[in-house]
């Protein structure tokens, strides 16, 4: 894993009115609370003066590895199939692909639902699976997982048992992606979310109570294993995160992840061991 540590900035705003909303217009008010109160937050975030220092312990020797065994070609059988971006529709189309085509296989995602393939040895992207689509001389089961790059703002856990007026700004300014996970009195998550680096992710909605919050960040995501293939760091905040929220008052944080090398502030290195597992 290789040692980078992580300033985490965190602000805290109240958001006051004449009286709490009714239930009809509670999404309505609760736009305009974040609205509000993150352009305040946004303006006048404050600079933290580092107050611990961390000698992060030299690399270790790279081990020698082998070149793995290239995967077969698959061939198109769809009319035409779109290359996409990741292993979803709702993923960016990147180019189309005609009948007949040869591609590379580079890996596959949730038992071959999606095919994640090489275009004339260059362009990498995901194609729909199933034989009307992509056929090759491999089983599923042969095919490694492939990775790739979640959405932003996608919700990989929510246990929520009800909702609330809480509000949560996380910017990552760091150059690696990130996991972001709220967990309340226990060891699963409540809340687990993806943020792209050098984007930011807006949680609204988020209940009454007490948020211990733990940070992930690395490349190369894989979708079955549900972790990061390069794990950077793994981080436990020092505090916990509160939220309340009655009678038109709500919390709203705002958390920042930015690079900071040789100390940390308000965050701990973790073990991976340590860091709890997605359900």
């Amino acid at each position: 894993m290789k040692p980078a540590w992580i300033l985490i900035a965190l602000c805290l705003c109240a958001c006051l009115a004449a009286c709490g909303p009714d239930p009809q217009s509670l999404p309505a008010t609760e736009t305009a609370i974040a609205a509000r109160i993150y352009a305040t937050l946004t303006a006048s975030a404050p600079t933290i003066t580092p107050e611990a220092t961390i000698t992060p312990p030299p690399p270790p020797s790279p081990t020698p590895t082998s070149s793995p065994t290239p995967l077969p070609q698959g061939q198109v059988q769809a009319s035409v199939l779109n290359l996409r971006a990741g292993p979803g529709t709702q993923y960016e189309s990147l180019l189309s692909l005609q009948r007949g085509m040869l591609v590379d296989l580079a890996g596959q995602y949730n038992q071959c639902e999606w095919i994640k393939i090489r275009v004339e040895g260059q362009q990498e992207g995901w194609v729909k699976g199933g034989d009307g689509f992509l056929t090759f001389p491999l089983a599923c089961a042969n095919l490694p997982s492939g990775t790739f790059r979640p959405l932003n703002g996608s919700l990989l856990a929510d246990t929520r048992a009800r909702t609330g007026m809480g509000f949560l700004s996380l910017q990552n300014q760091t150059s690696a992606d990130a996991l972001v996970f709220l967990n309340e009195d226990s060891s699963s998550p409540q809340l687990a979310f993806y943020v792209r680096s050098m984007e930011t992710f807006d949680l609204s909605g988020i209940p009454n109570g007490s948020y211990q919050v733990f940070v992930a960040r690395g490349t190369e995501w894989n979708g079955d294993a549900r972790a990061f293939e390069r794990l950077e760091e793994t981080l436990r905040m020092q505090e916990k995160l509160v939220f309340k929220s009655a009678a038109g008052q709500a919390s709203l944080w705002t958390l920042i992840l930015r690079t900071l090398a040789g100390s940390t502030e308000n965050a701990l290195p973790i073990s991976p061991a340590e860091f709890p597992p997605l359900p």
